[in-house]
């Protein structure tokens, strides 16, 4: 729980930083900055299966290797899905 806050706050100031570097519609933009815009790109855990409440608490080899077999999927779709010029 606390990575996944962590990251949660790194890419609210991502944005944050993002949004002043584009200006804010007002006027207000932070100029002569060394900071360019940042494109974050995620993936979604997309299982096959809802996965529950005690799915939290499963340990079980099985079920840790399906769940790395599919990010390791997810993954490759990810990055076959990126322009060829970011690869």
């Amino acid at each position: 729980m606390s990575g996944n806050l962590s990251l949660r706050q790194e890419l609210f100031f991502i944005d944050k930083i993002n949004q002043l570097i584009e200006g804010d519609g007002k006027g207000n933009k932070l100029t002569g900055s060394k900071y360019q815009c940042i494109e974050v790109r995620t993936i979604e855990m997309d299982m096959k299966v809802d996965l529950d409440s005690e799915s939290k608490l499963d340990r079980s080899p099985a079920f840790i290797t399906s769940l790395l077999a599919r990010g390791q999927e997810q993954a490759d779709e990810f990055l076959r899905s990126l322009p060829v010029h970011v690869q």
